[in-house]
C-alpha cells in the first residue's frame, strides 16, 4: 500500500469525523434536516473550494482512468439524492441493500486506488 493512499485514508477520516458526529447528534435528536444539510454542504464545500483551491495551485491533468470513479460518484450521489427527497419511509431491508451498494462502492474505489498504486 503506498504512502499517499494512507496518508490521504487518515487526513479524510480525521476531517470527517466532526461532520459525522454533527450528523449523529442531530439525527438522535431528529433533527433529519440538519444532519443531511450537514453532509451536503461539507461535500459541496470539499468538492469546490478544497478542490478548486488544489487546481488553482497546482493543476490537476484529466486521467481516463478516473472515469470509472467520476461515474460511480455521480451514480451514488445521484441515489441518495434521490433518497433523500422521497417522502415514503424505507423498510429496513431496503436500508441495507443501499447502504451495502455504497459500502461496495466504496470498496471498489479503495481497491482501483491500491492497483493503480501497485502497478504505476
Amino acid at each position: 500500500m503506498s504512502q499517499t493512499l494512507v496518508g490521504l485514508t487518515i487526513v479524510s477520516i480525521g476531517t470527517s469525523l466532526p461532520e459525522l458526529v454533527t450528523s449523529v447528534v442531530a439525527a438522535r435528536k431528529n433533527e433529519v434536516d440538519m444532519a443531511l444539510g450537514n453532509a451536503i454542504g461539507s461535500n459541496i464545500f470539499n468538492i469546490l473550494f478544497v478542490l478548486g483551491l488544489a487546481g488553482v495551485i497546482s493543476p490537476m491533468p484529466f486521467l481516463m482512468e478516473n472515469i470509472i470513479d467520476i461515474m460511480i460518484l455521480i451514480v451514488l450521489s445521484l441515489l441518495i439524492w434521490g433518497f433523500a427527497w422521497t417522502k415514503r419511509k424505507k423498510s429496513a431491508e431496503k436500508r441495507r441493500y443501499c447502504d451495502a451498494g455504497f459500502i461496495c462502492g466504496l470498496c471498489d474505489l479503495y481497491l482501483h486506488e491500491i492497483e493503480t498504486s501497485v502497478t504505476g
